[in-house]
C-alpha cells in the first residue's frame, strides 16, 4: 500500500505575521479537525528551518494509503460526501484560514523509502 502526502505550499498574506498564523493554526484550527473521525490521516504544519524555503509554511496531510486519501479526496479539490460533513461545522476556521494564507497544493505517491533507525 503505498502512502500518500498532500503537501499544500502556505504563503501568509501581505500584513500576517508568522506568529499570527502560527498561533491561530496550532491553537484553534488543528484543535478543532476531526481527526478521530479521519481514520488512516495525519496532520502535520511544518515549518522551514534551513534552505530556501526557511522560515516558510507547508501544511502536510499523510494517507496511509491511496485508498485512505480517495476516501477523503475521491477527485481532486473535490472533498467525498463523507469529508464534507465532518468539515462543515468549521467553514468558519476555513475562511479566517483563507484570510491568512494562500496554498498551492501537489498530492505526491510514495514510490520508495528508507526508514530511519
Amino acid at each position: 500500500m503505498a502512502r500518500v502526502f498532500g503537501i499544500h505550499v502556505v504563503e501568509l498574506c501581505p500584513g500576517v505575521t508568522a506568529e499570527e498564523f502560527e498561533r491561530f493554526v496550532l491553537e484553534t484550527f488543528l484543535p478543532a479537525l476531526p481527526v478521530s473521525q479521519t481514520p488512516g490521516v495525519d496532520i502535520h504544519l511544518l515549518k522551514g528551518d534551513r534552505g530556501e524555503r526557511a522560515g516558510k509554511y507547508i501544511f502536510m496531510f499523510e494517507f496511509d494509503s491511496i485508498e485512505a486519501r480517495n476516501r477523503y479526496f475521491p477527485a481532486p479539490g473535490r472533498p467525498s460526501e463523507e469529508l464534507k460533513r465532518l468539515i462543515e461545522p468549521l467553514r468558519p476556521l476555513s475562511k479566517k484560514w483563507e484570510a491568512l494564507s494562500a496554498r498551492a497544493k501537489t498530492d505526491y505517491v510514495v514510490l520508495g523509502s528508507m526508514p530511519l533507525e
